[in-house]
């Protein structure tokens, strides 16, 4: 006896875990997948009387909550998708503003940097750059001029140099066969002057 209450508790167990398993697997679509598939299945699922189709009020209460689920997140993501915008927004003000600072900025050193103190005055770089390669190409001709100048100096000093250093030879030449002449006559002299005493 023992045995049939436990093999009918076992079959009962059975079917009540069956109905409980085809009742949470019919409505499962409900609790998953989009709105628009929870519509679906509902549709494609309920039963017809005549001309009207008949719906659960579970699955009508499910989708329901559902869609106010969604409606609420939705909402949220929007109101916190607006205060980013409005953050953003803020944000971009603030930069533009400091870009036009920084344009001004910008400009100011460009008219800076495009210019330079020169006597006192700013001078366009063009102009100022004109300037120095003026002052250095006068600088440049003063030079070769007076290098040139310098050259033909250095050369006639050195050819008056070898004119003067001929003669000084020639000079010394002469003032030694003068002096060996002079020694020749003195010497006459003497032989002379020693034959007659």
């Amino acid at each position: 006896m023992r045995s049939i209450i436990i093999l009918f508790q076992i079959v009962l167990l059975l079917l009540i875990s069956a109905t409980v398993y085809g009742q949470s697997a019919s409505s499962a679509p409900l609790d998953q997948g989009t709105i628009q598939s929870k519509f679906s299945y509902m549709i494609s699922e309920t039963e017809r009387f005549k001309e009207h189709q008949i719906i659960r009020r579970s699955w009508i209460r499910k989708v329901r909550d559902h869609v106010a689920d969604s409606l609420n997140t939705v909402r949220a993501e929007l109101k916190q998708t607006q205060n980013v915008v409005s953050t953003q927004k803020a944000e971009i003000d603030a930069l533009k503003s400091e870009l036009a600072g920084t344009n001004e900025n910008l400009t100011a050193v460009t008219e800076e940097k495009d210019s330079i103190s020169f006597f006192g005055g700013n001078t366009a770089k063009g102009t100022y750059k004109s300037i120095m390669w003026g002052i250095v190409a006068g600088l440049s001709i003063l030079s070769a001029i007076l290098f040139l100048s310098f050259k033909r100096s250095n050369s006639i000093t050195s050819r008056t140099q070898e004119v003067l250093k001929r003669t000084q030879d020639d000079f010394d030449a002469y003032r030694e066969r003068t002096l060996k002449k002079e020694q020749k006559i003195m010497r006459r002299l003497q032989d002379e002057l020693n034959k007659n005493a």
